[in-house]
C-alpha cells in the first residue's frame, strides 16, 4: 500500500479500530487462555501496519554516548526540557505522574502543550488522573466499552484534541483499550500528554506502559530526594526506561 497523508492515516486507522470493536476486547483479567486475545493483536496489526504506511523514514541518528547503566536514574528539568524533546520528537508519549497533588500534574500539563502548541505541534491531551466525570464519553468509558475510539477523542480547536476523564467516575483498571488509545493517538499526533494524577494505589500510570513513552515525575520543592527516587526505582519496575523530574510551574514562580 502506498503512503498516507495524516488526514487519510487517521481515518484510516480509525476504520481499523471500530471494526475491532466490533467483536470487543479482553481485559487484562481474562487475557490468558481467551480465545478473544486475537482481537486484541489484531487491534495491535493495524497500529504497526498505519506506523509504516504513515511515518516518514526515519533519519540517521548521531553518535551518542552509550546509556548510563543505572535505569531509574532521575534526570531533573524543567518544562523547557521537555518542550524541547517533544520538538525534536523525542517525547511523542509524556506520561505525569504527581508525588503529593494530583493537580500539580494538571498544571504541567498545561503549560506543555501551551508551550507544544506555541512550537507550532499537534497535540492530544489525555486525562486520565483526575477523576471528575465529564460532559462528554471519555477514558472511563472507553474502558467499560460504553463508547469507541472515535467518541473519546473530541477535537478543541486546530491542531489540539482532548481525552476527558469520562462520564462514567471509576476507570476499569483491567483494560487494555486505554494503552491501545495511546498508540494509536502517538501515529496520528505529533504530542500525547497524559496526566496520570498521583502516584499510588489508585493510579492509572501502570495502564500506558508502552516502549519510547517519556514519564516526568511532578514534584513539588520541598520534596525529598530519597521519595523521588524511590518513586523513580518503582517506575523502572513497571518498564518505563526514560524517567525525569519536573517541579510544578507555579510553585517555581512561588520560589523564585
Amino acid at each position: 500500500m502506498p503512503r498516507m497523508t495524516a488526514d487519510e492515516g487517521a481515518a484510516w486507522l480509525e476504520q481499523k479500530l471500530r471494526e475491532i470493536d466490533q467483536a470487543g476486547q479482553p481485559t487484562r483479567k481474562s487475557w490468558k487462555g481467551d480465545p478473544a486475545n486475537r482481537r486484541h493483536t489484531k487491534r495491535r496489526h493495524a497500529v504497526k501496519q498505519h506506523n509504516r504506511l504513515t511515518r516518514p523514514d526515519p533519519e540517521p541518528m548521531p553518535a551518542t554516548t552509550p546509556a548510563p547503566t543505572d535505569p531509574v536514574a532521575v534526570t531533573p528539568t524543567g518544562i523547557d526540557g521537555l518542550v524541547a524533546d517533544m520538538t525534536r520528537g523525542r517525547a511523542r508519549i509524556t506520561l505525569l505522574a504527581a508525588i503529593s497533588d494530583a493537580r500539580d500534574a494538571a498544571v504541567v500539563a498545561d503549560a506543555l502543550v501551551d508551550e507544544a502548541l506555541r512550537s507550532g505541534l499537534s497535540v492530544c491531551r489525555v486525562d486520565a488522573g483526575s477523576g471528575r466525570p465529564s460532559a462528554a464519553p471519555g477514558l472511563t468509558d472507553l474502558c467499560a466499552e460504553q463508547a469507541s475510539f472515535g467518541d473519546v477523542v473530541h477535537r478543541v480547536r486546530e491542531g489540539l484534541a482532548e481525552v476527558p476523564w469520562g462520564e462514567r467516575a471509576v476507570l476499569d483498571r483491567r483494560s487494555m483499550r486505554p494503552l491501545t488509545l495511546v498508540e494509536a493517538l502517538s501515529d496520528i499526533y505529533e504530542v500525547v500528554i497524559i496526566s496520570t494524577g498521583r502516584i499510588g494505589l489508585n493510579s492509572t500510570l501502570p495502564l500506558f506502559v508502552t516502549g519510547g513513552a517519556r514519564l516526568a515525575i511532578v514534584r513539588q520543592p520541598s520534596t525529598p530526594e530519597a521519595l523521588v527516587e524511590a518513586v523513580s526505582a518503582d517506575a523502572a519496575s513497571l518498564g518505563f526506561e526514560t524517567v525525569q523530574s519536573v517541579v510544578a510551574p507555579e510553585l517555581e514562580s512561588a520560589v523564585a
